[in-house]
């Protein structure tokens, strides 16, 4: 069963779309939330071009799909014992984005133990 909090929407490769709505995992309602905030933040983007009043909505849209990639590379870190903080989480996602999750998803597929940074993976 793929519940991992860092686990890929499509991890599963025999996943169906109806097997996604009827069955959500964590990863796919996580995927669920990140695409709704993506979309409603291009959206009202958009609509800013007719009342530009739209585009506060639409960055404050972007701000919660900030939190949220935020959230998940922090639930990423303390999982893996990967040296940073909260802080650092929220900036890179505010910044990069995108490579955040390409790096979620490399840390998604990596079982192995991550390496000793500051002594801070003793339980390893």
């Amino acid at each position: 069963d793929d519940d991992d909090v860092t686990a890929g929407a499509y991890a599963k490769k025999n996943k169906s779309w109806r097997d996604v709505v009827l069955n959500p995992s964590t990863s796919d309602a996580h995927f669920f939330f990140s695409f709704a905030f993506f979309a409603l933040w291009i959206g009202f983007l958009c609509a800013s071009a007719v009342a530009p009043l739209w585009a506060y909505v639409g960055w404050a849209w972007y701000m919660f799909m900030v939190c949220h990639v935020a959230f998940i590379r922090n639930a990423t870190r303390l999982d893996r014992g990967i040296y940073g903080n909260g802080w650092e989480d929220l900036f890179c996602s505010i910044c990069l984005y995108p490579a955040i999750v390409s790096q979620l998803e490399l840390q998604a597929a990596d079982d192995a133990a991550p390496a000793d940074v500051y002594g801070l993976n003793k339980g390893f």
